[in-house]
């Protein structure tokens, strides 16, 4: 099934006019090299293709995976722009030759293993991560709620996403400040 975001917009996504959610994520990722993880239809991919040298987008699900390669193909293929489909946690070696990390509201899917996927980032050398988390996850666990996913959920709170890039020696340099989901931005 496609996410809510790219359902809710998908007329205007085909058409090349992705909604603020995606570009409000574009001016936080810094680096030339981005592997994006999670990243479901490659609407954000294929924004930062404008601005990086090469872009990497995982994505686990095959239907999601396929909708990015339709997507790609309808914006106009951007020659640096790749898909792979699968878990990033059984292929660490695409962090290879990518200085920075994109993961946007799916880090608290991982649960617990969010933390063995970025030691393996910091161990193949990414320097720049930006992390995007879900307010409604984030006012939820706040409140003392937890869903299915457990204490993991709180990698969708902004001190949760701080935390986890602290444990790392990210240093937060920069975390959104409007009323959307949390985006939070560390460098090594």
């Amino acid at each position: 099934m496609h996410s809510l975001a790219y359902r809710k917009n998908e007329s205007e996504i085909l058409q090349g006019r992705p909604p603020l959610k995606y570009i409000r994520i574009v001016p936080y990722v810094r680096g030339d090299h981005a592997i994006e993880i999670g990243s479901a239809e490659g609407v954000l991919a294929l924004l930062l293709a404008a601005k990086m040298a090469s872009v990497l987008a995982v994505e686990r699900s095959r239907e999601r995976h396929d909708a990015a390669l339709e997507l790609h193909k309808r914006w106009g293929e951007a020659p640096n722009v790749s898909f792979a489909n699968g878990d990033i946690l059984e292929m660490p070696q695409l962090f290879d030759g990518r200085d920075s990390l994109v993961a946007i509201r799916m880090i608290y899917h991982l649960g617990e293993a969010a933390n063995d996927m970025l030691a393996e980032a910091v161990k193949r050398g990414i320097k720049h991560v930006v992390l995007g988390g879900n307010s409604g996850r984030e006012r939820r666990f706040l409140s003392g709620l937890r869903s299915g996913l457990g204490e993991a959920e709180r990698f969708a709170t902004r001190r949760g996403m701080k935390q986890i890039l602290k444990d790392h020696d990210y240093r937060i340099v920069d975390e959104s400040a409007d009323e959307g989901d949390p985006i939070i931005m560390g460098i090594r």
